[in-house]
């Protein structure tokens, strides 16, 4: 690396500031800047909100696909788990979203808890300046790397050969011969014939669907997390359906939803729109062939 040098007062004495950092020490994800901010901290918020939500632990780590013991671990601050900062923050920002609230400010505020700081420039006293500028300026000419113009050279040469083959390649081949066209093919000849009355056919009778048809709708801007099982008690899907997303679901006896955003969903019960699933944002509705029960 090339040194920018300054002088300050007299010559033979300055001070030399190179672009290498300072050795730091070990940095652990999760250890606590000092003084530490006022407020609740990243983990005790999520947890907040969560338990605000209506939901468990293992729900959100199911909607997330994150383990439940990482995600206690999150909710106690102890991000030593997550593999490293930055892996840190996608995971706040997934319990954020499914819980329902603004991982923005989380982030900003895990950043100032428990962000690595910035490395510091070193700088280094010298004992002369007495090398010319114009030694610096050959010596830094002299390591500016060639591979620029060599690839610019490479590219005009593929340019090159491209237009050559598409004048002497394809391009020319479909200037043809005129005499070697061919013919246009004769008009074909339709004969008159009497009209026949078609025999009538019967349509097909629209046999309705047997058991529960659910038709779960979300609005364009929201999304929702949703369980589907029987009410046999065998799971069909569990989720998150994203802004504009529509899934069926059938069974024959009935089926049991559970809502993580209920107001972000519409619902279609055996062909008839029944609106909102309920008036919390999370609850559960039971749907058999009568009519959809409260859960």
């Amino acid at each position: 690396m090339l040194p920018s040098r300054f002088p300050l007062s007299s010559p033979g004495k300055g001070r030399i500031v190179t672009d290498e950092f300072e050795p730091q020490p070990p940095f652990e994800v999760g250890a606590a800047r000092s003084p530490q901010p006022s407020g609740p901290t990243p983990g005790a918020a999520l947890a907040a909100a969560r338990q605000q939500a209506g939901l468990s632990v293992e729900d959100v780590s199911a909607a997330t696909r994150i383990r439940s013991t990482l995600v206690r671990a999150i909710e106690h601050d102890k991000y030593d788990m997550c593999g490293g900062e930055v892996y840190a923050r996608g995971h706040i920002r997934s319990i954020a979203h499914v819980i329902g609230t603004d991982a923005e400010p989380l982030i900003a505020d895990f950043d100032r808890r428990y962000g690595r700081p910035m490395p510091k420039l070193a700088v280094a006293p010298i004992n002369t300046l007495g090398e010319p500028v114009r030694d610096l300026t050959r010596t830094a000419s002299r390591t500016t790397p060639k591979w620029p113009a060599a690839a610019i050279a490479v590219l005009a040469l593929i340019v090159v050969l491209l237009l050559m083959s598409w004048v002497f390649g394809g391009h020319g081949q479909n200037r043809t011969n005129p005499s070697s066209a061919v013919p246009p093919l004769p008009a074909p000849t339709v004969s008159a014939a009497p009209p026949t009355n078609p025999s009538p056919t019967a349509s097909p009778s629209t046999v309705p669907t047997a058991g529960v048809v659910v038709r779960l709708k979300v609005s364009d801007t929201d999304v929702s997390w949703v369980r589907v099982t029987s009410v046999s008690g065998s799971q069909i899907y569990e989720g998150i359906l994203n802004a504009g997303q529509s899934m069926e679901f059938h069974d024959p006896s009935g089926l049991i939803v559970r809502f993580g955003n209920s107001g972000a969903v519409t619902v279609d019960f055996n062909g008839k729109d029944v609106g909102r699933p309920c008036g919390t944002q999370v609850c559960s509705q039971v749907y058999r062939t009568t009519s959809p029960v409260s859960g």
